[in-house]
C-alpha cells in the first residue's frame, strides 16, 4: 500500500497536527506545525510534480509557502483555523487522489532512470561498455 503512495505517512501526520492545532497550544507547537506542514507539503508537491499531477504540485506548493517557517505569514488565530482545516483536508485528499503511476514493464529496462530507481542507478550494461542487444552482445556503439 505504501509503494504507490509514499506520501501517505507525511500527509497524515501533517493533517493530524493541523487538526490538533484547532485547540490552543503553546507557541512552540505552532512553530513545529509550520516546519512539519511545510516539509510535508514540499514532499507532496514534489511527488505530484514527478507523477505529472500539476494541480497538486501547485496546490501543495502554495501550502508550503503559506506554512513556510523561514518567512512566516502572521495571521490572527481565527484566520488560521479555516486555513488549518482546509490544509488538513487537502493532505487527506492527497492520500486518496495521488498515487504513483505504474511503470510499464517494457520501459523498466530502457536505460532511463525511473521514479523507483535511486539517482545514479543505471543499467550497467549501457555504461562504459556500449549498448548491448537482447543477447548481451555489444553493438559497438
Amino acid at each position: 500500500m505504501l509503494k504507490p503512495r509514499p506520501h501517505f505517512i507525511p500527509s497524515l501526520i501533517a493533517a493530524a497536527m493541523l487538526l490538533v492545532a484547532l485547540v490552543p497550544w503553546p507557541y512552540g507547537y505552532y512553530m513545529l506545525l509550520r516546519w512539519v506542514t511545510c516539509a510535508a507539503a514540499i514532499y507532496v508537491a514534489y511527488k505530484a510534480y514527478v507523477w505529472g499531477t500539476a494541480w497538486a504540485a501547485w496546490a501543495f506548493g502554495f501550502v508550503a509557502a503559506l506554512f513556510n517557517p523561514l518567512l512566516p505569514i502572521h495571521l490572527d488565530r481565527e484566520l488560521w483555523r479555516p486555513i488549518d482545516v482546509t490544509a488538513a483536508a487537502a493532505f487527506v485528499l492527497a492520500v486518496f487522489l495521488l498515487r504513483q503511476p505504474p511503470i510499464p514493464e517494457e520501459s523498466k529496462d530502457d536505460g532511463v532512470q525511473h521514479e523507483d530507481q535511486t539517482p545514479g542507478h543505471y543499467d550497467a550494461t549501457r555504461i562504459g561498455h556500449g549498448i548491448r542487444d537482447e543477447r548481451g552482445q555489444g553493438t559497438g556503439e
